[in-house]
């Protein structure tokens, strides 16, 4: 006979579990803040993070290619 392990019949809802609800309420509402303000800077937060890609890419670009193999001396 399967039984199901992880529930079982005398679990119930503790003060603790009731404590938490405020806890959990806050991230929730902190999390839609979060997600409004990225949103809401989406355009500026892209572009700049387009620019750090490519800054990044063209010196292990340079790197790669043995450029700047004499710069550092």
């Amino acid at each position: 006979m399967i039984t199901n392990v992880s529930r079982r019949q005398d679990d119930r809802l503790t003060w603790k579990d009731i404590e938490m609800l405020p806890l959990y309420a806050g991230a929730l509402i902190l999390g839609a803040l979060i997600v409004q303000g990225l949103q809401h800077v989406g355009p500026e937060l892209h572009g700049a993070t387009l620019k750090t890609a490519l800054v990044v890419g063209v010196l292990g670009l340079r790197q790669w290619a043995g450029l700047d193999a004499g710069a550092g001396d």
